[in-house]
C-alpha cells in the first residue's frame, strides 16, 4: 500500500509538467491568500497529539531519523480570524529532502492517513508530511478519544479557533506559506518544490471540497502570486462516492478507488473507446487490486498489482 500511494505521488508530481502556463492562468477570480502567522516549534505545554498511529518497527518515519515539529498558524480566512495546528514531518536533514510535500487536511479521526499509510515509502524517498487542522471537528470531537485536540489536550491547544467555512482559505493559507519557502519559515532549510494535495475518506472529502467547492474559494480561485495553483497536484481515494472527480484544468489529478467503491458502481471504469469524454491529460484513476479500506491491515506492496484507468484516450 505504501509503494501504491508512492507511484502515484509520483505521477502526480510528474504530470505537473504537462499543465501549460495558459491554464495556470485561466482562474477568473484569482485571490492570493496572505502568508499566517507562525508560532513555534510548540514544545507543550504537555503531550503533542502525534496524528499518526505507529506502526511495526522499522517502518515508521522516526525509524528513519524524521523530525516532528509542530506550529500553530493563524490570521483570517473568510473574513474572521483563525487559529490553527500544523504538523510536519522531515527528513532527519535537508540534503536527504526530495522537495516533494505530501500534504494532507487532517482526518477527523486526528490522524493523518495519508502519511501512516505511505510513510515506508514516504521515507525512502525522503519526501515530507505536512496535515493541517482546517475544519472545526479537528479541534473538537468528542465522539472519537483523543481525535480532537481539544479533549487530547486542551491546555495545549485550547488557544486553537475555526469556523468550518475557513477550511479551504486556511489549506490556501497554509500551502503558499510553505511553498514560498521563507527564511526562519517552518520549512527551514528544506526546500520545497512540489506540494501534492491528498486525503482519503474524510479527509478526501475536505480536499476535494478544496478542488471545487461551490459556496468557497477553492482551487480556482486561491492562486499563488505568479498565478499558478498552491497546490501543484492531488491524490485521493475513498471518496465514499460513486463516480470519478471533476477533473482540473491546472493541476494532474489522481483518483484510487477503494475495493468497494469499485465492486458497488461502473462510475469509476475506463470508458468505451468510442465513448471517452474529453478530460484534462492530466486526470487518472488507478484501480488497485488490493485496496481496501481496511486501516489495520498492512498490505504488501511487492503484491499489489495496479491498473491505469485513465479518463483520456492514452
Amino acid at each position: 500500500m505504501s509503494f501504491t500511494i508512492l507511484r502515484c505521488v509520483a505521477r502526480t508530481g510528474a504530470l505537473v509538467s504537462a499543465v501549460t502556463l495558459a491554464a495556470w492562468l485561466a482562474a477568473a477570480h484569482a485571490a492570493v491568500p496572505d502568508i499566517p502567522t507562525v508560532e513555534g516549534p510548540i514544545t507543550g505545554p504537555g503531550e503533542m497529539q502525534p496524528s499518526i498511529r505507529p506502526g511495526p518497527g522499522g517502518t515508521n518515519l522516526e525509524d528513519f531519523g524524521y523530525v516532528m515539529e509542530e506550529y500553530f498558524v493563524s490570521g483570517v480566512a473568510a473574513g474572521q480570524p483563525y487559529k490553527t495546528r500544523l504538523l510536519l514531518r522531515k527528513p532527519p536533514n535537508p540534503e536527504k529532502f526530495s522537495g516533494v510535500l505530501v500534504g494532507e487536511p487532517t482526518h477527523r479521526g486526528g490522524n493523518s492517513l495519508i502519511c501512516q499509510f505511505a510513510r515506508f515509502g514516504i521515507a525512502q524517498r525522503g519526501h515530507a508530511c505536512m496535515t493541517v487542522a482546517a475544519r472545526r471537528i479537528n479541534l473538537s470531537n468528542p465522539a472519537t478519544p483523543g481525535a480532537g485536540l481539544y479533549e487530547f489536550n486542551l491546555e495545549r491547544y485550547g488557544s486553537l479557533r475555526v469556523a468550518d467555512n475557513q477550511a479551504n482559505e486556511i489549506i490556501a493559507q497554509v500551502g503558499r506559506l510553505l511553498r514560498e519557502n521563507l527564511a526562519g519559515g517552518p520549512m527551514g532549510q528544506y526546500t520545497v518544490r512540489n506540494i501534492v494535495l491528498t486525503g482519503t475518506s474524510d479527509s478526501s472529502g475536505a480536499t476535494r471540497i478544496y478542488m471545487s467547492s461551490g459556496p468557497m474559494l477553492d482551487h480556482a480561485d486561491l492562486r499563488m502570486p505568479d498565478g499558478g495553483p498552491i497546490y501543484q497536484g492531488y491524490f485521493i481515494s475513498s471518496i465514499l462516492g460513486s463516480g470519478l472527480v471533476p477533473t482540473i484544468a491546472d493541476a494532474p489529478v489522481i483518483q484510487m478507488p477503494t475495493q468497494f467503491e469499485l465492486h458497488s458502481t461502473n462510475g469509476f471504469r475506463r470508458p468505451t473507446a468510442t465513448s471517452r469524454p474529453t478530460v484534462s491529460a492530466a486526470t487518472r484513476c488507478l484501480e488497485c487490486r488490493t485496496t481496501t479500506r481496511a486501516r489495520t491491515r498492512p498490505l504488501r506492496a511487492a503484491r499489489t498489482r495496479i491498473s491505469a484507468s485513465f479518463r483520456t484516450g492514452r
